[in-house]
């Protein structure tokens, strides 16, 4: 995802859920292998409306799949 931002977000596998959530027990060193790039094709982009970026819009379909170039909408 370099060409949209340049952080990586943290994805943990399923089995190790439990694992990176238990913070009674463990400190972040025990965790840290867990920190590692996800597979390069685990992400999809998809473009979206120009309606994300405003908190007062919600609902399911500010998500929905948008066209490269489609004209932002009238909020």
């Amino acid at each position: 995802i370099a060409h949209i931002h340049d952080r990586m977000p943290v994805v943990i596998d399923p089995q190790d859920f439990a694992r990176w959530l238990d913070c009674r027990t463990r400190e972040p060193r025990d965790v840290a292998d867990l920190l590692r790039p996800a597979p390069i094709d685990f992400f999809e982009a998809v473009p979206v409306s120009d309606r994300v970026n405003k908190v007062a819009n919600t609902g399911p379909d500010i998500q929905e799949r948008g066209m490269v170039g489609q004209e932002p909408e009238k909020a």
